[in-house]
């Protein structure tokens, strides 16, 4: 309801800024060249027309200048011109061709006011009609079934209150409760074993039915910590393997290099005795 209030809103709003006459725009601009010195608003169409090559339409100053131009142009023209004469035609043809531009601009500038506006009342109804059909759909979708009360099951990421995963745990507390049952029978009160073990089995069914995996067997619990002490010995084992290796690999190393060391001075020690030898300094 808030949604719709506000597309609503905002239709008013637009519908209220939209002149009578939307074809009809003013523009009040600025002209800032040499020879324009006073201001005046121009009103100019929306289609071009392309036989034409300025716009007449209001006779603004603008366009009273452009033809001034295209009339001082043509009486030139097919005359013989001194050097200062070309150089006038020249000047007004540059004048002539600025202010051609900033015509065209401002057709465009005319256009792409009346465009968005267009558009933004599109959009609106667009809106407004998506609301519209989303409302119908809603409504053929909401489908009363009177004999069946189906819990709110919410989104599909809505986190589960689940038991403990750990089979460790789990098993204990099988073990606990199956304690708890069996003592309860020997005093006697067997009918409170039954309606607890019924009500066990209920709440097994409901979470096999939501698709729970139910860990109560105690022999397969027991199997899994048995898979699982396995797993950890043989992890245990290539770890220790892994580190003994690594420290004979490092006494190894150890023990190549201090045998590379002695082989070094020893190597030293000959040099130096035959170097002493071809002196004479020492006798053989």
């Amino acid at each position: 309801k808030e949604k719709f209030s506000e597309f609503l809103q905002q239709y008013q709003d637009i519908v209220k800024t939209i002149p009578k006459n939307i074809l009809e725009v003013s523009d009040e601009e600025e002209v800032t060249d040499e020879e324009e010195d006073n201001t005046a608003s121009s009103q100019l169409p929306n289609a071009d027309e392309d036989s034409q090559p300025i716009s007449t339409f209001g006779k603004t100053e603008r366009v009273k200048k452009i033809e001034q131009l295209q009339e001082k142009l043509k009486s030139l023209r097919g005359k013989s011109l001194t050097q200062v004469g070309c150089l006038e035609r020249k000047g007004l043809k540059n004048r002539l061709k600025k202010k051609l531009k900033k015509e065209e601009r401002m057709k465009l500038k005319m256009k792409n006011k009346q465009v968005p506006l267009k558009e933004k009342i599109h959009k609106l109804d667009k809106k407004f009609n998506d609301h519209e059909e989303k409302q119908n759909e809603n409504k053929k979708e909401d489908v009363v079934y009177s004999k069946f009360d189906f819990p709110d099951c919410g989104d599909g990421n809505s986190k589960k209150k689940k038991g403990p995963i750990d089979p460790f745990r789990m098993l204990q507390k099988v073990e606990k409760s199956n304690k708890k049952l069996q003592e309860m029978e020997v005093r006697g009160r067997i009918e409170k074993v039954k309606e607890i073990k019924g009500r066990i089995a209920w709440d097994v069914a409901i979470q096999k039915a939501e698709g729970q995996k139910v860990k109560d067997d105690v022999e397969l619990l027991k199997k899994s910590i048995r898979k699982i002490k396995n797993a950890k010995n043989r992890s245990k084992k290539k770890w220790d393997e892994r580190e003994n290796s690594k420290v004979q690999k490092i006494e190894e190393a150890q023990k190549k290099r201090k045998m590379n060391l002695l082989n070094k001075k020893k190597e030293k020690k000959k040099k130096k005795m035959k170097k002493l030898i071809k002196k004479g300094r020492i006798v053989p």
